[in-house]
């Protein structure tokens, strides 16, 4: 399998699915987006959101490099965002790698680094189902695009 970062000790490449935190997920989702309660809370869904990511949780570290890029309740902070997102992505979160993989890209909160870009795409289209599979390989050509056409 191709790693950007292969450190086989600290990050296992695999899909996690707990029972165990997939419902503080679902509250933390629920309280962010605003569904089936009065109004949406940020701080409350970003505190379960960050004691699910200190257990290794990947969809809730993709949460939090979404809130961190977007600054939905706290100040933005693109470095924050990727280090969510490096979190969550080695815990086989696709959407986390195509973040990471559209920032280093861009050069949007790290610096232009289109080698891993490259392997965090190829990550992604490896463990993605067919959908966002092929929004990877979309985000791939059209990104190599615009290198060569500056």
């Amino acid at each position: 399998m191709v790693t950007p970062y292969a450190n086989p000790s600290r990050y296992s490449l695999r899909p996690v699915f707990d029972p165990k935190h997939d419902h503080v997920f679902a509250l933390g989702s629920m309280l962010f987006f605003g569904e089936g309660v009065p109004a949406a809370d940020y701080q409350s869904s970003r505190a379960l959101f960050q004691r699910c990511h200190q257990l290794k949780y990947g969809p809730c570290s993709t949460m939090l490099g979404n809130i961190y890029q977007q600054g939905t309740g706290v100040a933005s902070n693109g470095r924050h965002a990727i280090g969510y997102w490096r979190h969550a992505a080695y815990a086989c979160e696709t959407n986390a790698q195509l973040s990471l993989a559209h920032s280093f890209f861009k050069g949007e909160n790290s610096s232009q680094d289109f080698g891993r870009a490259l392997a965090w795409v190829y990550v992604a289209a490896e463990l993605a189902p067919n959908a966002e599979t092929d929004y990877a390989k979309q985000l791939l050509e059209s990104h190599l695009d615009e290198a060569k056409q500056a």
